[in-house]
């Protein structure tokens, strides 16, 4: 055998060896650059998601500044447009717009009763205006008026460069367009670059749509000049004491100074300021040739001559109804039945008002008021205040109000806010709800103290004057206002049904059901408590009080009318005049009596009311024509003195109201007793029918079926006791036993002596209460004289 096993390796083993070694010697190297390649590739991927993202954002952001920037101009757009989101006025408003002198009221029979908001401009066109003075205008507010759009460009650079040399504001660029839109349309509520934009916008619409004349006009109508005066024809006759018309070239260079600052330089206020800007002017006028170098150099350093009075309006004095319009026009604002923009409109707003019963109105309020203080012996800080309304019964129209002793624009109107017990003023409802429920005036009531229980507690009402007169009659009740019998009647009727009459009458407000609901222990206006008398006065409707029937714009169009109400039933016409009936007797016999002794005639029904300790005094009354209410009172509730009564110092302010503002009652016609009425004559006593011979006769009116049908008895003695002060009781005795005799002895002369005997002792009682009253009465009457110092009624 043959062996070779040292034998050379060939080249393919070696480059094999080669290629395995040089692996082994590589392979971590190899590792380490995959490593890297996969981390710089991973890397990478990362770092082109950061770029993606961030270029994703960016996008998002650009996008997002887009639509804010659209927005932002989409808004500045249409706040442009609607001139600041509001409406802007069209061609035909701007064409119409004439600069504001306040609303106009008109009084019912077409009087002008007062303004609203007055402005002391009186409008004159340009065609009155002497040319020289509009000239004189245009050369000091604006002189490039007549060849620019509105926007003067030459002025605002000028201006502009003049502001940054003197490192502030020193001079404006707004032109006489520009001065007219901000004075026509622009309120001081809007500031700051809003305005600027605003007026520039408004400028835009006010050259579009008028001529410059048209503008020129509108300026000088709308431009202040100080003292309280706008317009030239206004300035005019305060700074000359002449119109306009008459104005000469250097008046015109008096009055073209004014509006750069028209309160400091008005001559009413700083002469030699308002002389030593003329002279300015007077230079102006010789630039622009609408005066000669001499006549200025004459009239430079000349004194202002001013009228000694200055211009007022001929406009009626404020009054208390103003107020109460300009609320109800506010109401239908708030309502959404007339738009704001009227309130920047002159109206035509036609009233219910009569022009003399509202001056009467607010003199007997002032009056009574003042009457008052002076009897009052300490004030303490709360003068008396007094409130009056008058309105028709008829329709529920306002004829006079009167909300203080002394009328204050925008003051507080207690006629119609302020809520005060009403006293025996409410007792009415009362009597009307017993008529309701078949009650006749002559069903017997007690006048005797009374205590009721309620709940844990106990009442005990007590009459004025502490006096107590037995049984009467409702009608006597009402006439004398006994709290003691009224209240017993609302036991029996119930306040239920009370409330039910108030409130079908037109009471609105809260009222307690307690017994002394009776009594007026219940709150209201005195517009409230007014309307609520009117059924009584008109046969049982219902009213609704208002005061403006039309409102018109300044040319006459139609603004609003009130739409004719219908009325609704609160009693039946019987009821209505039973009550009335028996509130007639309240004033011709009772406690209202005062409104005749101040000289009321005719036909005349009310009710007297006084609260605690005389805090309220009242007395509403009315004739077939007017029901007017008076309160009289402290803002503060406190008494009014010991003496306080509404016929003491309320019924008076009637009177004197009635007297002064209304024509007298006694041409009115006079109610007239519905047909299915009965009427009966009836003994004031004892309700029962008189037979000529008993009792104090009355003629009282029934509903079928309620009235009396017995006599009251006593024929022959009744007649006697009439005259019972003229006989001794010596001498009456005397003839009862004569009487005796002659009858003989039994059951029938022993029942006549006990009867006649009882009647002798009622009817001198009865008329020993009379007596006391009447002196009681007439002591009041001599006090109220006393303090009047007026000698007695005839």
């Amino acid at each position: 055998m043959n062996a070779k096993p040292n034998a050379t390796p060939s080249m393919r083993e070696r480059a094999g060896v080669w290629a395995a070694a040089f692996a082994r010697r590589t392979q971590p190297l190899a590792r380490r650059v995959r490593r890297k390649t996969t981390v710089w590739f991973l890397r990478a991927i990362a770092r082109s998601r950061v770029v993606l993202h961030a270029a994703s954002r960016d996008r998002r952001v650009w996008v997002g500044a887009a639509s804010v920037l659209s927005l932002t101009a989409a808004t500045g757009f249409t706040w442009w447009q609607s001139c600041g989101f509001a409406t802007c006025p069209t061609t035909a408003e701007l064409r119409e717009w004439r600069p504001s002198t306040g609303d106009r009221l008109v009084a019912h029979d077409g009087a002008l009763l007062g303004m609203i908001d007055p402005v002391r401009r009186i409008p004159i066109s340009l065609e009155k205006i002497p040319e020289h003075v509009r000239e004189a205008f245009i050369a000091v507010e604006d002189k490039r008026f007549r060849d620019h759009n509105g926007i003067d460009v030459r002025g605002v650079v000028r201006a502009a460069v003049h502001n940054i040399a003197a490192g502030g504001v020193r001079e404006g660029a707004s032109t006489i367009t520009m001065q007219l839109a901000r004075n026509a349309f622009l309120t001081e509520s809007v500031r700051g670059w809003k305005r600027k934009a605003l007026e520039v916008r408004y400028t835009a619409l006010i050259e579009d749509a008028l001529s410059k004349d048209e503008i020129l006009e509108r300026y000088l109508n709308t431009i202040y000049f100080g003292n309280g005066t706008w317009g030239i024809e206004a300035a005019s006759r305060d700074l000359l004491g002449y119109s306009i018309s008459r104005a000469t070239v250097v008046d015109a260079a008096l009055l073209a100074g004014l509006p750069k600052a028209p309160s400091s330089l008005s001559p009413r206020r700083n002469e030699a300021r308002a002389r030593a800007r003329r002279d300015v002017v007077l230079d102006v006028l010789v630039d622009a040739e609408l005066m000669d170098s001499a006549t200025a150099t004459r009239t430079r350093g000349r004194v202002i001559k001013l009228p000694r009075k200055a211009w007022k309006p001929d406009w009626p004095a404020h009054t208390w109804a103003v107020d109460v319009v300009r609320a109800t026009v506010d109401s239908l604002v708030r309502a959404g039945t007339l738009p704001p923009s009227v309130q920047l409109q002159d109206l035509t707003i036609h009233t219910t008002v009569d022009v003399k019963a509202q001056r009467a109105a607010e003199r007997a309020v002032g009056a009574g008021a003042a009457r008052v203080d002076k009897a009052r012996r300490n004030l303490k800080d709360k003068p008396t205040e007094a409130a009056l309304v008058a309105i028709d019964p008829q329709t529920g129209a306002v004829r006079a109000i009167a909300g203080g002793r002394a009328v204050t624009a925008r003051g507080f109107n207690r006629a119609t806010s302020a809520s005060r017990q009403v006293g025996s003023t409410f007792k009415p409802f009362v009597y009307a709800a017993a008529i309701a429920k078949g009650y006749g005036s002559n069903r017997m009531l007690s006048d005797e103290p009374l205590t009721l229980r309620t709940g844990r507690t106990s009442w005990t009402p007590t009459n004025y004057g502490g006096t107590y007169d037995g049984r009467m009659t409702m009608r006597t009740a009402l006439t004398r206002s006994s709290n003691i019998a009224t209240v017993r009647l609302a036991q029996d009727v119930g306040n239920d049904a009370i409330m039910q009459i108030a409130r079908a009458n037109g009471v609105t407000s809260d009222l307690p059901n307690v017994p002394s609901l009776a009594l007026g222990s219940a709150s209201l206006t005195p517009l409230e408590l007014t309307v609520s008398y009117a059924p009584f006065a008109n046969g049982g409707w219902r009213v609704v009080p208002h005061v403006v029937t039309r409102i018109e714009a300044a040319d006459g169009t139609l603004l609003w009318e009130r739409a004719p109400s219908t009325r609704d039933r609160a009693m039946s016409l019987e009821d209505a005049f039973l009550v009335t009936h028996m509130l007639r007797a309240a004033v011709d016999e009772g406690t209202g009596n005062a409104v005749r002794e101040y000289g009321v005639r005719g036909p005349v029904a009310g009710k007297t009311g006084t609260t605690n300790d005389g805090t309220d005094a009242w007395f509403v009354g009315y004739s077939p024509s007017l029901v007017t209410g008076v309160w009289l009172g402290t803002d503060s509730p406190t008494s009014l003195g010991a003496a306080a009564s509404g016929g003491r110092y309320a019924a008076p302010v009637w009177a004197q109201f009635m007297r002064n503002g209304w024509r007298s009652p006694s041409r009115d016609r006079d109610w007239t007793p519905p047909p299915t009425l009965v009427s009966r004559t009836v003994d004031a006593n004892s309700g029962l029918l008189t037979d000529g011979w008993c009792g104090e006769p009355q003629v009282m009116w029934f509903k079928p079926g309620t009235e009396p049908t017995k006599s009251c008895g006593g024929s022959w003695f009744r007649f006697a006791s009439s005259r019972i002060g003229d006989v001794t009781e010596q001498a009456f005795e005397a003839a009862v036993e004569a009487i005796g005799e002659a009858m003989g002895e039994g059951e029938v002369r022993q029942s006549l002596l006990q009867r006649l005997s009882d009647e002798f002792r009622r009817s001198a009682r009865e008329a020993e209460r009379e007596a006391e009253r009447a002196a009681r009465r007439e002591a009041e009457r001599e006090a109220e004289r006393r303090r009047d110092r007026r000698p007695p009624p005839r």
